[in-house]
């Protein structure tokens, strides 16, 4: 029996049906987890009109975020959503200090079927960082007004992916609470996190 043209018709079937299949596995909803460390950079916030800036890492050394997102993936590359981060901020003086960050996202992906899915993102959405040191407690909220992320995802499975990341966020606070109570901050400046960490990312659900 000639098995020639049998095995060469198999092969062109799956290379017809493997696509299929990679597509009929593409998440509806995914909730996503990272954790990194991050520096700051930029102002804490303005000493007056004319005059030079609080500089953010004066007072913090260091950020470890830690978050989650969920999204919805409106096709196979495009997926948007919420995210929230919270991170354990290291003040140089002694103290203890977090950092919240809630908004919402989009990610472009660039090869979602492959083993390794380059993506790219940003967001926008709302900061509050408070501190205790000295003996007083501070809070300073104010928009994040974008954020831009990078990465690439291994799949280790069908389902779930991991993989490096890095992000640059850009703020200002305008708001502070404190002993005096809350006050608008008059001379506001920006400020960046930047943070380098790793993603990891679970589908649910098919297309």
């Amino acid at each position: 029996m000639k098995s020639g043209p049998f095995i060469a018709g198999t092969a062109a079937a799956l290379l017809v049906v493997t696509p299929q299949l990679a597509r009929a596995t593409d998440p509806i909803v995914s909730l996503g987890a990272r954790v990194g460390y991050g520096v700051p950079m930029g102002g804490l916030l303005g000493n007056g009109p004319g005059t030079s800036h609080i500089p953010l890492d004066d007072v913090f050394s260091g950020i470890i975020p830690m978050g989650l997102d969920l999204e919805y993936w409106v096709n196979r590359n495009v997926a948007i959503g919420a995210y929230s981060d919270f991170g354990a901020v290291r003040i140089r003086n002694g103290g203890t200090a977090g950092d919240l960050q809630m908004g919402a996202m989009m990610h472009y992906h660039a090869s979602p079927n492959e083993t390794v899915d380059p993506w790219v993102g940003i967001g926008s959405g709302y900061e509050v960082l408070w501190s205790y040191f000295g003996g007083y407690p501070a809070r300073t909220h104010g928009w994040q007004f974008l954020t831009l992320l990078v990465g690439a995802d291994y799949a280790a499975s069908q389902r779930f992916g991991f993989g490096p990341f890095a992000s640059c966020s850009f703020g200002r606070f305008t708001y502070q609470n404190g002993e005096a109570g809350l006050g608008t901050i008059k001379t506001p400046v920006m400020h960046e996190w930047l943070v380098f960490g790793v993603h990891g990312t679970y589908g649910f659900g098919n297309c």
